[in-house]
């Protein structure tokens, strides 16, 4: 028998937790916006350096969807 899972604070209602959760991910795509702009500055290699952009260039993407649909970010 399986036991059931306690919680320990009632979950939000499902408007909040899309929410959160849209908030915290577009945090998390501006984190690598951020971490991989100082990784550019740190190499001349040419393959990392072209690697380096789609990252910066899907991020922006994902931070640019988030806004969308009403994330709160900051611009760099």
């Amino acid at each position: 028998m399986k036991k059931k899972a306690i919680m320990t604070n009632k979950p939000k209602p499902w408007p909040y937790q899309a929410a959160e959760a849209r908030d915290r991910s577009a945090e998390e795509a501006q984190r690598v916006v951020n971490q991989a702009g100082e990784a550019l500055e740190m190499t001349n290699d040419a393959a990392v350096l072209k690697k380096l952009g789609k990252i910066l260039q899907s991020a922006n993407t994902i931070l640019r969807l988030l806004e969308g649909q009403g994330a709160k970010t900051r611009p760099m």
